[in-house]
């Protein structure tokens, strides 16, 4: 609980310190990644991020955080 606690306060931060009037662009979302670990975002109001969509419903869009450096993932 303590550990969830204190990721759901990062993100918080990370959110509010990184939002632009267009949402989060894919360099913030890499480096969150590079920070964190993670791959994926699942997000529910969060967003919207310049990262491309693997999965949505009505509820719920699954963005897929690309790996490598820029110039590799637009190869």
């Amino acid at each position: 609980m303590v550990e969830w606690n204190r990721r759901l306060n990062f993100i918080q931060k990370w959110g509010q310190e990184n939002l632009t009037t267009t949402g989060y662009t894919e360099q913030q979302a890499r480096s969150l990644s590079a920070e964190t670990g993670i791959t994926h975002i699942l997000s529910r109001r969060f967003g919207p991020f310049d990262l491309p969509i693997i999965y949505q419903n009505e509820t719920y869009r699954i963005y897929e955080i690309p790996q490598g450096t820029p110039s590799e993932s637009q190869r």
